[in-house]
């Protein structure tokens, strides 16, 4: 067989084989898989690195922070290079970073080690995604990207739920520096699957308007008022989405007294109600909806404020079936959304400027993650009431409602 590295990439095409389509998003899916094992390999570890580390709740947070703090950094520069080399030597790049520096996170000995790998590993992220969303929006079909990039979003939970669930039991049968030795070399392993399996399609050159939008120079999408209300809501869901993944695990043990193991097994299925929402929504905005993004991300943003103030009101006297609804749930909506998001975002940007566009956006959306386990730790810390965290928590959902009601979107339907 031919490695896809040595084809040479082919222009956007209406001949172009369905199947060829869906196989390079398949490809991309499966690197998102591993990409996701190395991005939350810390929250499921984080009773042990607590009591290894001897750390506050706050430092936990910092963890997450600082991988997607290295990541914003080179987001929109990344997306940048995407649009001018190519997503597979963007995306095997980043995997050697983010692998690399994963397991570099197992020899450290001290939080500010230990913390400074987690920064260097988000570079590795930071290119990784404008990489796999430009790949996405550029192999789908005008009438199926959403559904095709909330089959590549499930990626992520799906990768996110296989540490959550894999990785407490074998930091307790061996150590947590051997879970993350694991989980770096895996991702070192996916670094050859897009150099021999998947290839670029490039945009078409004709003078044809982009069925998406015009093209776009960076300049354009930095100052466009879509692209930053979209990532207006995208910082403030990612700042719920991630104080559930970084404190849930904790939060289950230290206040409901539920075991590690248990309470990795609640995370993992929330991170599976998200893939059930990338598709669900995908599906949803593709065949019911007409290509409708916007009302889906104002939907999914207020059931996550209702099932996050839900978490609010959970006792140890709680039934743990109750606690696993309500987490799935939240992650159908919660950890459900980027898939629309991302469409939405690049559609409105133009096929040419995707890259772009992801990275920026992708970027901004960082600063969700970043601050959201922050602020979350702190609160936690100050007052001693994870239930206030919750309810501060659902009060950002319902806040990341608004910018949707101000986007100008473009139906695919009417095709403006």
């Amino acid at each position: 067989m031919t490695p896809a590295s040595e084809e040479r990439p082919t222009a956007a095409s209406a001949h172009v084989d369905s199947n060829q389509r869906y196989r390079m998003v398949a490809v991309v899916t499966l690197v998102q898989v591993a990409i996701a094992m190395g991005n939350f390999a810390i929250p499921p570890l984080a009773p042990f690195l607590q009591a290894d580390l001897h750390l506050s709740r706050m430092q936990v947070g910092t963890f997450v922070s600082a991988l997607f703090l290295g990541a914003m950094l080179v987001s929109l520069p990344g997306g940048w290079l995407v649009d001018r080399l190519g997503s597979r030597r963007v995306l095997a790049v980043a995997q050697l970073v983010l692998g690399s520096f994963v397991v570099a996170m197992s020899q450290a000995r001290s939080f500010p080690q230990l913390l400074l790998c987690t920064f260097i590993a988000g570079v590795g992220q930071g290119l990784a995604s404008p990489a796999m969303t430009k790949a996405v929006i550029t192999w789908a079909p005008e009438d199926s990207r959403a559904t095709a990039m909330g089959i590549k979003q499930t990626g992520v939970t799906l990768g996110a739920a296989l540490v959550a669930a894999i990785l407490p039991t074998l930091a307790m049968i061996s150590s947590w520096q051997q879970a993350l030795v694991l989980v770096g070399l895996v991702v070192l392993a996916s670094a050859s699957v897009p150099l021999w399996a998947y290839r670029d399609l490039m945009v078409a050159a004709e003078p044809t308007p982009d069925p998406v939008g015009p093209e776009r120079g960076w300049r354009q999408v930095l100052t466009d008022r879509n692209v930053l209300l979209i990532s207006g809501t995208s910082i403030l869901l990612l700042m719920v989405q991630f104080c559930f993944v970084s404190y849930m695990v904790l939060y289950l043990t230290e206040r409901l007294a539920w075991t590690v193991t248990v309470a990795g097994l609640c995370l993992a299925l929330g991170q599976m109600g998200g893939v059930g929402g990338r598709l669900g929504w995908g599906l949803f905005s593709d065949r019911l909806c007409k290509g409708w993004r916007r009302g889906i991300l104002a939907v999914a943003a207020f059931l996550a404020a209702v099932t996050t103030w839900l978490l609010s009101l959970a006792s140890a006297q709680t039934l743990p079936w109750i606690i696993f609804l309500i987490a799935m749930i939240f992650g159908f909506s919660a950890l459900g959304w980027a898939g629309i998001q991302l469409t939405l975002v690049t559609e409105l940007a133009g096929q040419k400027a995707a890259g772009t566009a992801a990275g920026l956006s992708v970027g901004l959306g960082y600063l969700g993650i970043i601050s959201g386990p922050l602020l979350f730790g702190s609160l936690v810390d100050l007052t001693g009431s994870y239930s206030l965290g919750w309810q501060a928590a659902a009060l950002v959902a319902l806040l990341a409602m608004v910018p949707m009601l101000l986007v100008q979107e473009k139906s695919l339907s009417t095709g403006g």
